[in-house]
């Protein structure tokens, strides 16, 4: 999951977020919940891999950088 809201405000009140639908499949399958994502060095470790590019062929949107692992 990608963040751990559990509520989002809108105009007459608020709605469901990601943590709450984390929560709910947490407590339905005894899985873990994992709260990643950019820029998380984990996340982005596993998306070089799982896609086959070097760390330093990455760009990011909103820095250039060079990641070591």
């Amino acid at each position: 999951m990608t963040n751990p809201d559990v509520r989002l405000p809108v105009e007459d009140g608020f709605m469901p977020g990601n943590g709450a639908i984390g929560a709910f499949v947490a407590a339905a399958s005894s899985a873990e919940v994992v709260v990643t994502g950019k820029p998380d060095p984990l996340f982005v470790q596993y998306a070089l891999s799982r896609y086959g590019v070097p760390a330093e062929e990455l760009l990011s949107s909103v820095t250039i950088c060079r990641l070591t692992f």
